[in-house]
């Protein structure tokens, strides 16, 4: 049995095939001095009339697409039959190869007509030219829509870029910003010890003052009584311990930035995905502190520094994590906690694993499909652009070569996994020689 073209490829070819199949017909009912002449092209299904020249072709259509129908076993010659609606039939085949069957030129008439040689000829042309405005019009369906498709591309990694490098450009300040704290903050933080010890000296020799001139005069009696002099000793200490606090919280957090922005090039380089983590969980911090519900659990596992883009999986870490805080804001979940799992596993390539699940409200399966496609996004106008998680995959699959999953039922919270390939030759031992951990918060 020949092979068809499907109905869509023909439909694709658009107006102007039909115009052209429309003429073609016309020209065959005038070369053959017919009254009817039509095109029928096979699909899937049934058989289409494309072009005809007469508008009260439905009243015998159903008996040719019938008879038609069944012209697909046979080799392909010239049909003649006689309609019950008393038409004669001349029917044409029309190849698109020597294998495959486009369709029929049709010829009716109410009288019995018969075909010289010459016609016979004309309408073997005219099928031929079927044919070819067939094959031209699929060929510029598909290329318009292989342009299509390329600009969709292109629209997308334009949007991809612009994203990326605002990521980048975000993540230059902040580097320049955190470079820009850490020296006076360096500077602050390694005197308050000192000042810590010269102020301790201070209270001690004013203490042996007090021993040696137990009734100092007046002036500084009363100099003393006015800046009460017991407090001050009391909280000054106090005083210098929460500075130092402070500090040193300070100083995590300029640390934690210049992690995240973190640039060595374009060289992947050995890190610490738990690193990482920390660093973006400390920039988010204020969001985590606005909400006293939201309770983050770190269950880190034995896991070795990996070859990566540090950077990279930061704003990956950032994306998936805030996406979390995102779904807490749209639930009514009394304790809404964060779970961060890590671990390796050995399946056919070893690799590191790091979970992060929300218990939100989850997403049903046809926004849980879509979550990875440029610009989808379910997030009010104005609140996202729908490339986060679109450049996170991009991130992990192409940029890595491991792979990033999402797992949700509506009710039942969200969870992401990334998998990151570690070197073929990195065994279990390795892994664990390598390892380094922390503890669950």
């Amino acid at each position: 049995m020949m092979n068809f073209p499907n109905r869509e490829a023909t439909l694709a070819c658009g107006g102007s095939f039909d115009a052209a199949l429309t003429d073609l017909a016309a020209l065959a009912s005038l070369t053959c001095h017919v009254s009817i002449a039509l095109v029928a092209l096979n699909g899937i299904e049934r058989v289409w009339f494309q072009a005809s020249t007469d508008c009260q072709i439905d009243a015998i259509a159903r008996e040719i697409r019938k008879t038609i129908g069944l012209w697909t076993a046979d080799s392909c010659q010239v049909k003649t039959l006689v309609t019950q609606e008393g038409y004669y039939l001349v029917a044409v085949p029309i190849l698109l190869s020597s294998r495959v069957l486009l369709g029929w030129l049709c010829l009716l008439d109410q009288t019995v007509f018969d075909l010289n040689a010459n016609q016979r000829e004309a309408l073997q042309m005219l099928s031929s030219q079927v044919t070819t405005h067939w094959i031209n019009g699929v060929q510029k369906y598909r290329t318009e829509q292989a342009l299509k498709q390329a600009r969709q591309m292109l629209e997308d990694t334009q949007a991809q870029l612009i994203q990326a490098e605002k990521l980048s450009s975000l993540g230059e300040m902040i580097a320049g910003i955190a470079h820009e704290i850490n020296n006076p903050l360096s500077f602050v933080h390694g005197n308050i010890n000192y000042v810590s010890q010269y102020i301790q000296n201070l209270f001690e020799l004013i203490h042996l003052y007090q021993q040696s001139y137990s009734q100092p005069v007046d002036a500084i009696q009363q100099f003393s009584q006015a800046i009460d002099f017991e407090f001050l000793t009391e909280d000054l200490p106090k005083s210098l311990i929460s500075m130092k606090v402070g500090a040193d919280r300070l100083q995590q957090i300029v640390l934690s930035l210049r992690n995240f922005a973190r640039r060595d090039g374009d060289e992947k380089r050995l890190s610490d995905i738990h690193e990482g983590l920390d660093s973006t969980l400390t920039i988010l911090q204020h969001r985590l502190k606005a909400a006293d519900q939201i309770e983050v659990i770190k269950e880190y596992g034995e896991i070795p520094l990996i070859e990566c883009h540090p950077e990279q999986l930061n704003q990956v870490f950032m994306n998936l994590i805030g996406n979390a805080l995102d779904a807490f804001d749209q639930s009514s979940q009394p304790l809404q906690r964060i779970r961060i799992t890590t671990e390796t596993v050995s399946h056919s390539t070893p690799a590191i694993v790091v979970r992060i699940r929300d218990n939100g409200k989850g997403m049903a399966a046809d926004i849980r499909d879509r979550i990875f496609d440029p610009f989808f996004t379910t997030k009010p106008r104005g609140k996202g652009t729908g490339l986060g998680l679109a450049i996170s995959h991009k991130i992990i699959v192409e940029g890595h070569g491991g792979q990033l999953r999402c797992w949700s039922e509506p009710g039942q919270g969200t969870e992401f996994s990334i998998e990151l390939p570690l070197p073929a030759a990195f065994t279990q031992p390795a892994i664990a020689a390598h390892a380094t951990s922390r503890p669950a918060a």
